[in-house]
């Protein structure tokens, strides 16, 4: 076990920190969120505490809103990122399948503002529940945990992204 404030390796049954003098707090799910959760803990345990249930609430983010797939890589919602992309690759395959009209490309706008607005409204409540679960993984293994997915997370997301980019000129050449 590591102590929270500055890494120093624990005894198992230490109540402070013999190297800081911080009080040791063990396994409470609080505190377990806080170490997964890390700098931007406190604005994420206010917006998930104006309700009972943040699993289940819709709250705004507007990084995620902004930033979409990217801010979902950022935070490690890989399964999110694959269903969205897939969703968006869907609306190509309408798109381009019916051919061109006067509403062409109308559904790839409006599904692009709907889905980005669904990850704004949708992006606490999804950290939430990685968190939660992550946090009580980490709580059961009682040891130094640093989850930073972090440019990591944008890496994968960029090649998802990228991915979906090639799968998409596949279909728009397909059809043109």
């Amino acid at each position: 076990m590591y102590c929270e404030s500055c890494g120093y390796e624990l005894d198992s049954n230490a109540s402070f920190c013999k190297h800081c003098g911080a009080q040791i707090e063990r396994g409470s799910d609080d505190t377990s969120m806080k170490r997964f959760v890390g700098k931007n803990y406190n604005y994420y345990r206010h917006q998930w505490s104006k309700t009972d249930q943040p699993e289940k609430a819709l709250s705004w983010n507007w990084a995620a809103f902004f930033l979409g797939v990217f801010w979902l890589g950022y935070r490690g919602l890989y399964k999110t990122i694959i269903a969205i992309l897939g969703l968006f690759l869907v609306v190509d395959l309408i798109d381009y399948g019916v051919g061109p009209n006067d509403f062409s490309g109308t559904l790839q706008y409006v599904s692009t503002i709907g889905i980005y607005a669904w990850i704004g409204l949708n992006g606490n409540r999804l950290y939430y529940q990685l968190a939660k679960s992550k946090a009580s993984q980490l709580a059961e293994r009682d040891e130094r945990f640093d989850y930073n997915q972090g440019t990591k997370g944008i890496a994968i997301a960029l090649g998802l992204f990228m991915g979906y980019l090639i799968l998409h000129t596949m279909i728009v050449s397909a059809f043109v």
